[in-house]
């Protein structure tokens, strides 16, 4: 990983990579390089919060201005059976729809921690909702949609610094990211003797699903 070249010395690198001193401080400045964020204007800035992923609840876009926004991680929270896993799916179905039925035409990346993700509900979803009835439209959607399943909190940071160091969004043509539910993986993970759940590695996740967030301009949605 790209942590584990940056946050060592160039002496350290040369020693673990057995090259000279110039290699190592050279891999060192071109991998800070690749993964250091581009300079942005503040217009840029500006227009790119603006995109927003609609809801389909009329009252909750109006509150959240237009909807779910890029950039940013958002966390549902509330106990099972409250509807989370249906709000995802809904988003999906939002992001992925084509633009002539007010959807986004974008890919989403769905991580399934729970094995709950449905496609024909997805499909369903966009029937009812946003009235995508035509075969050739519904199968443009679902091929959108990437499903990813993690077994353990380990495995979801690795999926995410994948997202990150193979610019993995960006060739997939990325605006949603989707995890349900970190909540499971957090259950999952190591714990201390009280048993809690191992802070340290919740809190790098959550670091880096916002550098995700922000520097490749998706919207993180993640439920709990």
């Amino acid at each position: 990983m790209a942590s584990d070249v940056l946050c060592r010395s160039w002496l350290d690198i040369a020693h673990l990579a057995d090259v000279d001193r110039t290699t190592a401080k050279l891999l060192q400045t071109e991998v800070a390089q690749a993964i250091c964020p581009r300079p942005q204007c503040a217009l840029d800035i500006v227009k790119g919060k603006r995109i927003t992923i609609p809801t389909q609840i009329p009252t909750l876009d109006d509150s959240l201005r237009g909807g779910i926004h890029v950039g940013h991680v958002t966390e549902l929270v509330g106990p099972a059976g409250a509807g989370k896993t249906q709000f995802c799916l809904s988003l999906a179905a939002t992001a992925a729809a084509p633009a002539t039925h007010n959807g986004l035409e974008t890919g989403v990346l769905y991580v399934d921690t729970e094995r709950r993700f449905s496609a024909s509900r997805v499909l369903e979803i966009a029937r009812t909702r946003l009235n995508v009835t035509d075969h050739q439209d519904a199968t443009s959607l679902a091929d959108r949609i990437a499903v990813v399943r993690t077994e353990n909190i380990e495995d979801l940071r690795s999926r995410v610094a994948w997202l990150q160091t193979s610019l993995g969004v960006v060739e997939g043509g990325v605006r949603l990211v989707v995890i349900d539910s970190v909540a499971a993986m957090a259950r999952c993970s190591s714990k201390n003797d009280a048993g809690i759940p191992d802070t340290e590695t919740l809190g790098v996740l959550a670091a880096s699903l916002k550098r995700l967030a922000d520097v490749f301009g998706v919207a993180v949605v993640v439920t709990n």
